[in-house]
């Protein structure tokens, strides 16, 4: 063989080498792996009694369809939380408190979808019922979640972050210690005053 011929066939097979290699990344996708969808309900907490307070539903890990839809039901402890308002957050839609299964449920959708993240899937404003300390999982349920593929949206797996909501500070346990002193009062001995002088 001369050597001709072999750089000839080594050209060749670079080639093929090359050209396989861009048709399996056409194929498969760039290998570069896209982020876990996932809600999180978060942690808050909140002066005991407060009202008027905003919990936040949010979901990340977006896929390059965009978020097209989402439907979620959100329960709590209603001895400890009273919920007063909710919106679909970042989504056209609307919330329902007192959804008659009995959590909230917020439900939307976005045309064109949505992006960018994270995205806010569901805001509630509660007021804080319960006894300082109180806390209250914020339990999320996934009714459904699409992506924004044209004509055909496709379901979203996403993992769940339940949140909690923490109401106050529980209250600090009395002292039992000594009395405190008066001032200008001596304290009792339990001796005899000699006044005979």
């Amino acid at each position: 063989m001369t050597v001709r011929a072999s750089i000839y066939r080594l050209g060749l097979l670079c080639a093929i080498a090359a050209a396989l290699a861009v048709t399996a990344v056409m194929v498969n996708g760039p290998s570069v792996s896209a982020q876990q969808a996932t809600i999180n309900g978060g942690t808050w907490n909140f002066a005991a009694a407060s009202t008027g307070n905003a919990v936040t539903i949010k979901y990340s890990g977006v896929p390059a369809a965009g978020l097209g839809a989402a439907d979620i039901s959100v329960a709590f402890n209603a001895a400890v939380l009273k919920i007063t308002a909710c919106n679909a957050g970042d989504l056209d839609g609307a919330c329902n408190p007192n959804a008659p299964a009995g959590p909230a449920r917020a439900a939307g959708f976005k045309a064109p979808a949505i992006t960018t993240e994270p995205v806010v899937i569901a805001s509630l404003t509660f007021d804080c019922i319960g006894a300082a300390g109180t806390s209250s999982a914020v339990t999320i349920s996934v009714n459904e979640l699409v992506d924004g593929t044209p004509g055909n949206p496709q379901a979203i797996s996403a993992s769940i972050q339940n949140g909690t909501v923490t109401c106050g500070e529980a209250a600090s346990p009395t002292s039992t210690g000594a009395p405190t002193p008066t001032p200008g009062v001596l304290p009792p001995t339990g001796g005899s005053v000699d006044d005979s002088f």
